[in-house]
């Protein structure tokens, strides 16, 4: 009986500890994985598609669901892994163009009509109550614009069968002219950039609204509103995931958290010139212009929860910067440059061909537009 007992409390043990030894074993490869993810570098890149396109024709380019969206005076086309999956045609002359998850939408400034489609290519045009400024779309098909009917300006907000979920007027002496909005992945949020005047000065202002039960019970459905950017522009407000917005200054940045009601996560004073801003699903990054004549570039990156990530001078001469996940890629027509969040530069290369636009499909998935070709590339 003793041996009997002796037996079971060393199968006891071993399922004890053979199970705490296959926890450690999981937790220590997941973060063997981020760890070698995060410092991976790259050597070369190989073609792995191309599509010709037409030299003479302008077109407009946003990257899309593995692929990217190709629009024209004459048609709009979702293009993946050299393929073109749909083409639609379309009239517009300048159009203005938003993505969100699996929903994309176009229209013509100064125009009353939108156009919305999603992956499979389904399209559905709404007409909105006066002509359109600028247009976002959130990831469930809802669009909010900014429209101006030559007296006021309005926020107009519908779903993608028309129906309205808001609509609101401003003046530029009461709440100001919406210089941009930003709407929230589910389409319940949204942050508006204001510019009025106040006692005879301009004075700029951060609006929320929430669009469902939480904003139900307050004045035109405004959760929330900043001032403190004073005389300083602000022309660009983004929603860096459903929660987390960033407001852009002339010389102050601010990260907004907006749960419920809106609450400042970080803000800092911008004693530079800001030369771009970009940003993924997670990720700010801004350009300054630096002081150091031999490295003019500084680049800031922050994560959605306001950390600061990376403070990097460069003298890479870019003409396009984007997040491929976690990481910064910067091109010009003859070369790119891969950097970690640690100021590594994990890849870097000479170009062929002359690239007018590069596109992350993932950090080692890239899409080049050139003059006459449409090319995915991937590093190795």
């Amino acid at each position: 009986m003793e041996e009997e007992r002796d037996i079971g409390l060393i199968k006891h043990k071993i399922i004890k500890y053979g199970g705490l030894i296959l926890l450690v074993a999981a937790i220590l490869s997941a973060g063997w994985y981020v760890y070698t993810h995060r410092n991976k570098d790259y050597s070369t890149y190989e073609m792995t598609s191309t599509m010709e396109i037409d030299a003479g024709v302008p077109a407009k380019y946003a990257a899309f669901a593995s692929g990217i969206i190709r629009c024209t005076a004459d048609g709009i086309s979702y293009i993946r892994s050299g393929k073109e999956v749909w083409n639609k045609s379309i009239s517009i002359q300048n159009p203005m163009l938003d993505i969100c998850g699996d929903y994309i939408v176009i229209a013509e400034q100064k125009s009353n009509n939108i156009s919305i489609f999603n992956k499979s290519g389904e399209q559905w045009d709404i007409t909105m109550s006066y002509p359109v400024m600028s247009v976002e779309i959130s990831g469930k098909g809802i669009v909010a614009a900014a429209l101006d009917d030559g007296e006021a300006n309005y926020i107009e907000v519908k779903d993608k069968n028309g129906d309205s979920i808001a609509l609101g007027r401003t003046v530029i002496q009461g709440d100001g002219y919406p210089v941009d909005i930003s709407i929230s992945d589910d389409g319940t949020k949204l942050a508006a950039s204001y510019l009025g005047i106040a006692n005879g000065t301009t004075q700029s202002n951060v609006v929320f609204y929430n669009y469902s039960a939480v904003g139900q019970n307050e004045v035109d459905r405004i959760v929330g509103g900043f001032n403190q950017y004073k005389t300083a522009i602000v022309p660009k407000v983004e929603f860096i995931s459903n929660n987390v917005a960033a407001a852009f200054g002339t010389d102050l940045f601010t990260i907004y958290s907006i749960k419920r009601k809106p609450s400042i996560l970080r803000e800092e004073e911008l004693e530079r010139k800001i030369e771009s801003i970009f940003y993924n699903k997670g990720n700010i990054g801004i350009v300054f212009r630096n002081e150091n004549s031999d490295k003019p570039y500084l680049i800031k990156t922050y994560s959605a929860g306001g950390e600061k990530i990376l403070s990097l001078e460069t003298d890479y001469q870019y003409k396009g910067i984007l997040f491929a996940d976690d990481k910064v890629m910067m091109y010009n027509e003859k070369s790119c440059r891969l950097v970690s969040g640690d100021g590594v530069t994990r890849f870097e290369t000479q170009f062929d061909v002359a690239v007018e636009k590069m596109f992350a499909i993932s950090e080692s998935a890239y899409v080049l537009i050139t003059a006459d070709s449409i090319m995915q590339i991937k590093l190795k």
